[in-house]
C-alpha cells in the first residue's frame, strides 16, 4: 500500500482496531459464554455479541489486510533513523513504528587503537555516538527511499565501518605528523585528548556521529 495515501497515523490507529476487532471475533466465537459460578444462576448464558460474529470477522479480515499489506513496521532499538510525514528526518527510540525507510543505526561504536611514535606508543580509547546535530548528514549516508525493508543495524554498520576506519586512521597520521620529531618524554599526555577530540569529531561529523567523551590517552 502507498505510504503517502496513509500516513503514519492512520496506520496507528488501523492496527489498533485490527486488534479490538480481533478480540470481539474471540470472545463472540460461541453462541453462549459460562456466567459466574454463583451456585443459582444458570452456568452458561447467551452471548449477545454471537449474533454478529461473521461482521466481526469482517471487519478483523479489512482491517488486519490493510495491515498487513502495508509497509507499517515497529523497530525496536535504541537508534532508529526515519523520515515523519512532513519530511523532516526524525531519531527514534525504543519501539518505533515506521515505514519501509527506517534505518537502525550503531548506537555506539567504540574505538581502542596504537598509534607509533618516536620510540614510543601512544593507545587511544573511545567511543562515537549517534549525533543529533548531524542527523542531515547522517541520512546522506543511506539510502531512505524506495526501500523494500527497514535497514538493520548490521548493515548500517557495514555502511559506516569504511568511514570509521578513516576517521580513525586520519586522526593517527595527524599525531604522527605533529610528533614525530618530538620525543615521547618530551609530549605532554594531558593537552593530546583534547587535541584528538577536536580533530576526531570534525571528521565524525561528516557522517552524523560524535565522540560521546573525552578521549582516554595512554602510554603503551
Amino acid at each position: 500500500m502507498d505510504t503517502t495515501i496513509i500516513p503514519s497515523v492512520y496506520m496507528y490507529i488501523i492496527s489498533m482496531l485490527a486488534v479490538i476487532s480481533c478480540f470481539i471475533v474471540v470472545t463472540s466465537w460461541s453462541a453462549t459464554k459460562l456466567n459466574n459460578l454463583d451456585g443459582v444462576s444458570p452456568l452458561s448464558r447467551k452471548n449477545k455479541l454471537s449474533p454478529y460474529r461473521h461482521l466481526f470477522r469482517i471487519i478483523c479480515l479489512v482491517f488486519c489486510g490493510a495491515l498487513f499489506t502495508s509497509s507499517l513496521y515497529i523497530e525496536f532499538g535504541p537508534s532508529v533513523l526515519k523520515q515523519d510525514s512532513s519530511g523532516h528526518l526524525v531519531l527514534g527510540t525504543g519501539s518505533t513504528f515506521c515505514h519501509n525507510d527506517c534505518i537502525n543505526l550503531p548506537t555506539i561504536y567504540k574505538f581502542d587503537n596504537y598509534v607509533p611514535l618516536n620510540g614510543c606508543v601512544l593507545r587511544i580509547t573511545a567511543s562515537a555516538q549517534v549525533s543529533e546535530a548531524n542527523i542531515r548528514q547522517l541520512a546522506e549516508q543511506f539510502q531512505l527511499t524506495n526501500r523494500s525493508s527497514p535497514q538493520s543495524v548490521e548493515e548500517s554498520y557495514t555502511i559506516l565501518r569504511g568511514k570509521f576506519y578513516l576517521s580513525v586512521n586520519d586522526t593517527e597520521l595527524m599525531l604522527q605528523s605533529l610528533f614525530t620529531q618530538t620525543g615521547c618524554e618530551q609530549l605532554e599526555l594531558y593537552s593530546i585528548p583534547i587535541l584528538v577530540q577536536h580533530y576526531l569529531n570534525a571528521r565524525l561529523n561528516l557522517f552524523g556521529y560524535e565522540l560521546s567523551s573525552l578521549p582516554q590517552i595512554s602510554w603503551e
